[in-house]
């Protein structure tokens, strides 16, 4: 056997060091190996390809002379825990033409001996913490690697001017040395970079001018100088902020760009893109653009709707970001290629054209945060129905929604909290069966609680807060599984009545497996895109937005409405509960918050509440607690005031 491929299969151990000689290549990527890495791995005779990336508990490296394995030619350890220096005996491997240590925990010099690696033709050492033994200045001797055609320094301690080496470097591909401290001016020529397909040179401290030779390069296709301190004209135009420009090769700028990115740059008008004929990606989000969108942009294309504007003269583009701008008047309906459109945040009025509906490559329309009125277009159907998955209304006030999505549609995300919706909860939205996000609060709605929306195998989050909503909740004890994923739900500031019923809640088992061991954060949304789904919620006593939702968070609010009898395995404050403070709450090991205030509830604390060490907010005020107040671990060290008045508190003692 020469070759071994474990890549996602969990090992939860050492590495096993009973390998065939005849190895050339091992991966064991993401396999969850734990510990030393075991020197014997090097002494394998014919291995030239050793993959152990994303192996976050994989921490120590053997320090060793690595002599007796000159084959070696590919080793990528990145997303490790290795730390300290970066040892001399990687020199050792002679024959290494790709060497990758990504986002590991290195830090200090990088060791001089790297430049006797005469093959290497990757580096890639981003994501730690390495500088230069001297200043902090990148060292010279890179500049010997003469076969190096990607280097990536980039996000690490390095400091001073732009390294001179980088002129003697032949036909390099990619150089990234951006989120560094370097600061000066940039080269005036590097002729020799007719291969150059990468530069990333952004949040430096970088001065003077962009220079017109970075626009000559015949093959270059991603420029990033963003986040510096350069100044001067792209052709005609003039930027105190370039962040990213593509475009292809052999052709020059502006009429060949593809992909403009400048967001947060201070941009206040649009004539720049008047001549761009070939744009794919568009970003100008956070900036001061005012107004009506201009003539021109609307012209060329315009014939092609009934209604709306045609944005750019461009019929390729697929992303364009416009958020948290100055736009004024009505949507603007780019061209129908476009498959992400985000224009939130502006002072948009006016209804939703219909025209947006021959978008239909669209997946994702975020148009929240406007003054937008009207229905709903019907035509959204269709849409949803062949690519829209994201649909975000929320935030404009005046939208007016009557029924909505048909069966076979591919909606994820629908936000329409705090607009004009009246009357029941649309019955249609249960034919969203991708749905993991419904968003409905702060609006009109009336009726009883949706209980069909049960069945919806992937909703995560269900927000109804701040309704008409009135009546009991259903309890379905004949469906094991209702809401099989919901972790997030808000049922706060309805009319709600009746007893809380225990079996409903017991199916959440979305709640009840969070998988809080992830060794990783992850948001909901589409990280692609750069959609992420948001909510404001009540935690610890304080309304909090939250602009990304993490997939380890649970939460459950029944605040504010009408709900009588004892208190079930779950939480609720401001209603009309009773009985004891179930001693089964302590068992809850993650609990955070814990609010029983403005009930009738009787009888003493259990000393079980004792047991939750994350507890930072405790409320039980305006009930009929009586006996002392449980002492010992996180109650020591709550004050007074959490059994008194209507104070919202982070802990509390006897009064």
């Amino acid at each position: 056997m020469s070759e071994l491929v474990l890549s996602d299969v969990r090992i939860p151990t050492v590495l096993p060091m009973n390998l065939s000689s005849s190895l050339t290549y091992l991966d064991l990527s993401d396999t969850w190996l734990q510990g030393k890495l075991p020197d014997g791995i090097f002494h394998l005779p014919k291995l030239q390809k050793l993959v152990l990336r994303d192996n976050y508990y994989l921490g120590e490296f053997p320090k060793l002379n690595w002599n007796c394995n000159n084959s070696l030619q590919v080793l990528s350890l990145s997303g490790t825990s290795f730390s300290g220096e970066l040892l001399d005996s990687v020199s050792h491997l002679k024959s290494l033409s790709y060497l990758e240590l990504i986002e590991c925990k290195l830090s200090g010099p990088i060791p001089e001996s790297l430049g006797n690696l005469t093959h290497i033709t990757v580096l890639l050492l981003f994501f730690n913490n390495l500088n230069n033994r001297f200043e902090g200045e990148i060292p010279d001797w890179f500049g010997n690697l003469q076969k190096l055609r990607e280097l990536s320094l980039s996000s690490n301690s390095f400091s001073g001017q732009f390294p001179s080496w980088v002129t003697n470097l032949t036909l390099p591909k990619a150089l990234e040395l951006n989120s560094n401290s370097l600061t000066g001016t940039m080269p005036s020529d590097i002729s020799g970079f007719q291969d150059l397909i990468w530069l990333d040179l952004s949040h430096n401290s970088f001065n003077g001018t962009i220079l017109s030779w970075l626009f000559t390069l015949p093959s270059l296709e991603l420029l990033d100088a963003g986040s510096n301190q350069l100044r001067g004209f792209i052709h005609e135009f003039q930027y105190d902020c370039l962040i990213r420009i593509y475009f292809h090769s052999n052709a020059t700028l502006p009429s060949s760009v593809e992909t403009v990115l400048l967001s947060s740059c201070g941009i206040t008008e649009l004539d720049f893109l008047r001549t761009t004929r070939n744009l794919i990606t568009l970003e100008l989000s956070q900036n001061k653009i005012e107004g009506h969108f201009p003539n021109w942009a609307s012209s060329k294309l315009k014939e092609m709707f009934l209604t709306g504007f045609i944005l750019l003269p461009s019929v390729k583009l697929v992303y364009l970001d416009l958020r948290s701008n100055l736009f004024q008047g009505p949507i603007p309906v780019p061209p129908p290629t476009t498959s992400i459109f985000f224009i939130s945040h502006n002072k948009l009025t006016g209804k939703i054209p219909p025209s947006l509906c021959n978008l239909s490559s669209l997946k994702i329309l975020v148009l929240s945060h406007n003054s937008l009125s009207g229905l709903v277009p019907k035509c959204l159907h269709t849409l949803s129905n062949q690519r829209l998955s994201v649909l975000d209304l929320q935030g404009n006030h005046g939208i007016i929604l009557t029924t909505f999505a048909r069966k076979g549609n591919l909606l994820r995300s629908l936000n329409l909290n705090g607009n004009q919706l009246e009357g029941s909860v649309p019955r249609s939205l249960a034919h969203c069966s991708r749905l993991e996000v419904l968003n409905i609060g702060n609006n009109k709605l009336n009726g009883t609680f949706p209980h069909w929306l049960k069945t919806l195998p992937e909703l995560q989050v269900l927000v109804l807060k701040s309704n008409k909503l009135h009546g009991p909740l259903r309890s379905i004890s004949n469906t094991e599984f209702s809401f099989p994923k919901l972790r997030i739900l808000d049922l706060s500031y309805n009319e709600f009545t009746g007893l809380l019923p225990a079996k409903y809640f017991k199916s959440f088992r979305g709640m009840m497996n969070v998988n809080e061991n992830s060794t990783r954060l992850m948001y909901m949304g589409d990280p692609v895109t750069t959609y992420q789904d948001s909510i404001t919620e009540v935690m610890k006593g304080m309304e909090i937005e939250l602009v990304r939702i993490l997939t380890v968070f649970a939460t459950l609010d029944l605040s504010s409405n009408m709900f009588e009898g004892d208190i079930p395995d779950c939480l609720t404050s401001h209603n009309s509960l009773a009985g004891h403070i179930p001693s089964l709450l302590g068992a809850i090991s993650e609990l955070e918050s814990l609010d029983l205030s403005s009930n009738q509830i009787t009888g003493e604390m259990p000393e079980e509440l004792t047991n939750l060490t994350f507890l930072a907010v405790l409320n039980l005020s305006q009930n009929r607690l009586v006996g002392r107040i449980p002492h010992g671990s996180q109650f020591n060290t709550f004050r007074n005031d959490s059994t008194m008045g209507t104070l919202y508190c982070v802990d509390f003692r006897s009064h």
